[in-house]
């Protein structure tokens, strides 16, 4: 039911960068802009799991996938209107993405499997694989390849319509017309926007009408300022990392709200496939069985959820597994199979966060009690150069922390960057097991041309996930979790939160009888 009220505002941390949806890639922006871009699909407005499953947004219905899922083809809904009353028509949907070549955006490469996509094509004015019928509102889009995320492409904000007169430039200070329920109506970059309704916007069953009127986007400097808006009445949601210990006061004394969400977000050990001694699985399965996990959690402040799952727990192909319970007593007994006892290792860990130069600290102490000889000094770097480091095969890193964070909400964003073995073969990856398994591969090479995520494939994914832990080349211990903060004012049942990007504020509403501003 629709709870209208004038206005919802929001704190949202520094790291906003544009809000041009073709530039934008933070999720200080992207949090607002879903509101504003509409693509041809997009996420649902719901909670839970189901919030990562792709359905139409401007599109009449999901697309059909033919020549082996290398064709997509839809039609975009009748009388679609931009936020300025012009018609949204199909050929805006090519020359978006055209744009993202010209604008040389982060989110063209999403594009790259489409037959004649580059920079130079765009430059010359089309891309091949693209054909648009404006009188039809179809779109037809070939591909080089089959692709599992090329669906997720079209659901982001770079696959969103745009008018063709539409400059090439950061439109940030000159907001390009919408399609959401939003448009934005004021910037005061970098300081503040404001979105107003979209008049020419109409809900439907899968993007919902929303509750704010007007939505204020504040941008603070730190979590002590928005702990303060929010207690004083001057915000009503912080998108800002504010410290637990520092919210937890206020909260007893009922002068916020706090709610706790999982994040797409895994913590683990990579072990180097490669080097002695965790190119014997024994001793990789034995590092998993070594760890407790829940006392990781501890170190990481509580603010977690163990797992030794490499998919999150938010997904819909996450399958809680139990396949290394805490028991010291096998991990030193496959240590010692393995002919590993006593083998020097060398364990890296980054300066920051602090959190991981703990848990490294407790891994080490942990492979001491199975056997295993970590050198006294952990091989600690500042993040800038650690990534780099571990990921370069010549550094020769055996263990060490390491973390991922979906940057789309797809099992393949997981498997690829992180086991596939054509990750292994350069300078720098994010492969730092440096996994190469043949079995791995096809399964990562057969789930990854799958067009869609049925109920079927999900299972398949999550079928993996658990031959890829049997296999042993990381050692994941947890996902993090995030603590939303609210003003007592909003009604907690409209609370919703999006996998990808975070608070809905559409969905937001008042307590009945809770004071208008």
């Amino acid at each position: 039911m629709l709870r209208s009220f004038p206005t919802l505002r929001v704190d949202v941390s520094a790291g906003v960068d544009s809000l041009d949806p073709g530039l934008s890639y933070s999720p200080e922006c992207w949090q607002s802009l879903w509101n504003v871009y509409l693509s041809p699909y997009g996420y649902q407005h719901v909670k839970g799991r189901a919030s990562s499953q792709i359905v139409p947004a401007l599109a009449e219905g999901m697309p059909d996938i033919s020549s082996g899922g290398r064709v997509y083809e839809f039609r975009l809904r009748k009388g679609l209107r931009y936020s300025d009353g012009t018609p949204v028509k199909a050929g805006d949907f090519a020359h978006a993405i055209r744009r993202l070549y010209l604008l040389d955006s982060v989110g063209a490469p999403l594009f790259d499997d489409v037959v004649g996509a580059s920079a130079a094509a765009a430059s010359r004015g089309t891309i091949s694989g693209i054909k648009t019928d404006d009188y039809a509102r179809s779109i037809t889009v070939r591909l080089k390849r089959p692709s599992a995320s090329f669906i997720n492409a079209l659901a982001s904000l770079f696959a969103a319509p745009i008018p063709p007169s539409t400059p090439s430039r950061d439109q940030t200070l000159e907001p390009i017309p919408s399609t959401g329920p939003y448009r934005i109506s004021q910037v005061r970059w970098p300081k503040e926007f404001t979105l107003t309704r979209n008049r020419y916007f109409k809900s439907t069953e899968t993007v919902p009408a929303t509750n704010p009127d007007r939505i204020v986007v504040s941008v603070v400097n730190g979590g002590k300022v928005a702990l303060g808006q929010l207690v004083t009445g001057g915000a009503d949601y912080a998108d800002v990392p504010i410290a637990p210990a520092a919210l937890q006061p206020a909260k007893r004394k009922q002068r916020l709200q706090v709610h706790a969400r999982t994040d797409a977000s895994t913590q683990y050990f990579f072990m180097n496939t490669t080097l002695r001694p965790f190119n014997d699985v024994r001793v990789r399965r034995a590092v998993n069985y070594a760890l407790d996990r829940q006392r990781l959690v501890e170190i990481f402040g509580g603010q977690a959820t163990a797992s030794e799952n490499i998919l999150p727990p938010v997904y819909p192909s996450y399958r809680r597994h139990d396949l290394y319970p805490y028991d010291l007593a096998k991990a030193r007994a496959l240590v010692r199979q393995a002919g590993a006892k006593g083998a020097r290792v060398t364990v890296f860990a980054p300066t920051q966060p602090v959190q991981a130069r703990a848990a490294v600290l407790y891994l080490a102490h942990q492979l001491v009690a199975i056997g295993l000889r970590p050198r006294p000094q952990t091989k600690l770097l500042p993040p800038a150069q650690y990534w780099t480091a571990v990921g370069n095969k010549n550094t020769n890193a055996q263990i060490g922390y390491a973390f991922w964070t979906q940057s789309i909400p797809n099992p393949l964003a997981w498997f690829e960057p992180l086991l596939g073995g054509d990750e292994t073969s350069g300078l720098t990856n994010t492969n730092y097991s440096f996994a190469d398994s043949a079995a791995l591969n096809a399964g990562i090479d057969r789930l990854g041309r799958a067009p869609e995520l049925t109920a079927e494939v999900n299972a398949q994914w999550a079928a993996l996930d658990r031959r890829a832990m049997r296999w042993a080349p990381l050692a994941p211990f947890l996902n993090t979790r995030s603590l939303d903060a609210l003003s007592t004012r909003i009604d907690s049942r409209c609370y919703v939160s999006n996998t990808l990007y975070g608070v809905d504020y559409g969905r937001l509403c008042l307590k009945r009888g809770a004071a208008a501003r």
